[in-house]
């Protein structure tokens, strides 16, 4: 668990209803979290997965669909580009994700609004800009606040003690040793 929550970037969606809610409801909402890779691979297999999805909903040869075909081919031609980026900002997967999903949600509120399909502007999907971003060290997006870093339980330095479940309450390997030499210490001291 320890290793996925290393490896995962947490993404909370709160319902607003139509308008904005105060902290105490947004609190109190029922959340939905995302799990965004942290990984080459892992951002590479979600793109792909992706790419399915939108041959199930737009069909195999739609434009969308042919617009992230093309931007994971390009992300394996600069696949070294993306690992660097990767390797400085272990949330660069999850920047680049959001960046296509902001496109993807502009042109599908577009298509939404067209009286006619020759009104969208499919540039908006076009996500060879991106690419070429990335391969430029130009790729900038900030992440919305309501991605978060899962917490780790075990994180909790003031008891000294691991969570419950994760230890089963076993001891250090040092505490028998380190209590055993307090021990003769304090015999020593008082002879």
């Amino acid at each position: 668990m320890d290793r996925i929550n290393k490896r995962a970037l947490l993404l909370t969606l709160v319902p607003t209803r139509g308008q904005g809610d105060t902290l105490e409801e947004i609190k109190s909402s029922a959340k939905q979290t995302v799990k965004v890779p942290t990984t080459y691979d892992g951002l590479k297999n979600q793109l792909s997965f992706f790419e399915g999805a939108n041959s199930i909903f737009f069909g195999p040869h739609s434009l969308p669909r042919e617009k992230l075909q093309e931007f994971i081919k390009g992300m394996n031609k600069q696949k070294h580009a993306f690992k660097a980026a990767i390797v400085s900002d272990e949330l660069f997967p999850a920047k680049v994700m959001y960046a296509i999903d902001i496109r993807y949600q502009r042109w599908l509120s577009e298509c939404k609004r067209a009286r006619d399909r020759c009104e969208v502007d499919d540039r908006i999907i076009d996500l060879t800009e991106i690419n070429n971003d990335i391969c430029n060290s130009r790729f900038f997006v900030e992440l919305p606040s309501s991605f978060t870093r899962p917490t780790d339980s075990k994180d909790d330095s003031s008891s000294g003690e691991v969570a419950s479940g994760q230890g089963g309450g076993r001891k250090r390997r040092g505490d028998k040793e380190e209590k055993d030499n307090n021990k003769k210490r304090h015999v020593q001291n008082d002879t």
